[in-house]
């Protein structure tokens, strides 16, 4: 039996218009009412995923940060945070410095950059939310620790480098890509399906009686932890090896109609 449900956002429950639609609306409203726990597991930070929150009228705690990060929709209080030790962010940040690429940080739920650059314009085009320009090195900017790194970069360069920044912070940090030309860093205790895993412990729920949707590389933990996992259509082939079963794809509603088929139809 599912008690929990949880779904990566861009590419997964979103269609490629960063919408939800109606019929999503509504099938995710039916499950709720039918007493099974809804949230949403994503990279995003979380004033980035407020409008969606408000949207689907979320009650449960919500998972932002690719895991690093619980907040109580309703209260708006942080229940969970593992940012990242400030002398591994300043070796991050040291690197960026290094490649000349975009780099930001997350204070306090706030987005901070050193300049505002074509980069941080497109990131908030997609996301919805403008950065802080410091105007000095992100590394003298840690008034708190970041609760995550982002470097911006062609997606060849990301996929060049994922494994040699892999390498050079193993058992460190957690590195991963939510979007090609993301090169994001966590704590090492950080991701996905490791959060998820605490927050299903809250309700007292085993792997089997979660269910989970993702798309891309940052959402492999999540369907690799949950009994009853999905990668739409339109996921990464490493994403639907990862996944128990394939769904339709995200501008199909396919969040929906899975759930649906699987926990409504019946009913």
């Amino acid at each position: 039996m599912i008690k929990l449900i949880a779904t990566d956002m861009d590419d997964t429950l979103l269609n490629s218009k960063r919408e939800i639609s109606a019929y999503s609306l509504e099938v995710l409203d039916k499950v709720r009412a039918a007493g099974v726990k809804f949230t949403i597991c994503t990279g995003r930070m979380y004033d980035s995923s407020r409008v969606y929150v408000d949207m689907l009228k979320l009650t449960d705690p919500v998972i932002v940060y690719n895991g690093a990060m619980i907040v109580d929709p309703v209260s708006g209080k942080m229940l969970y945070h593992r940012p990242m030790e400030d002398h591994l962010a300043i070796r991050v940040l040291e690197l960026a410095e290094q490649w000349g690429c975009h780099s930001q940080i997350y204070l306090s739920d706030k987005l901070y950059t050193q300049k505002i650059d074509r980069e941080a314009l497109t990131y908030q085009k997609h996301t919805g939310t403008a950065s802080i320009e410091t105007g000095r090195p992100l590394k003298e900017c840690l008034s708190e620790p970041t609760t995550k790194i982002i470097l911006i970069m062609d997606k060849e360069l990301v996929a060049k480098r994922l494994p040699i920044v892999r390498e050079m912070f193993k058992g460190e940090l957690e590195i991963t890509v939510s979007k090609p030309e993301y090169l994001e860093f966590m704590d090492i205790r950080v991701n996905k399906g490791k959060t998820l895993e605490y927050l299903a412990n809250m309700y007292c729920c085993t792997a089997d009686e979660v269910m989970a949707f993702g798309d891309a590389r940052n959402d492999i933990s999540m369907l690799e932890y949950a009994g009853h996992s999905y990668a739409v259509a339109n996921a990464l082939p490493q994403v639907k090896e990862a996944a128990k079963g394939i769904c339709a794809s995200n501008d199909s509603d396919g969040v929906a109609r899975c759930i649906y088929e699987h926990l409504l139809a019946k009913t």
